[in-house]
């Protein structure tokens, strides 16, 4: 399974978030607003990530806290979670197949 980010930040914030946490350690691709040129929930930034990772709609999960991307996200044919907290998150991905580590 292809691990991503799809984040709305400005390049400042996601360079100092990066240099901390070494994300890319664990997500193959990321897709940041300011680089793409597009936010979230314009259907074009889902469509760049489609696109790039060389997927389906239909086979894609879109995890966010912010209920219009989710939407967004849903009405492309992605499989939208609104994340409202932890074990929430990890029930939901499970119910859609994903291993969840705990």
């Amino acid at each position: 399974m292809t691990r991503c980010c799809v984040s709305l930040l400005q390049p400042i914030w996601w360079e100092s978030i990066e240099s901390k946490l070494m994300l890319s350690r664990y997500l193959k691709w990321t897709f940041v607003s300011c680089n793409e040129g597009v936010r979230k929930p314009d259907e074009k930034i889902y469509n760049i990530v489609s696109e790039r990772l060389n997927a389906t709609p239909d086979s894609l999960i879109f995890v966010d806290d912010n209920s219009a991307n989710v939407q967004a996200a849903n009405a492309l044919g992605w499989k939208g979670i609104l994340f409202e907290n932890a074990p929430q998150l990890a029930r939901e991905l499970a119910d859609r197949g994903v291993e969840v580590y705990r």
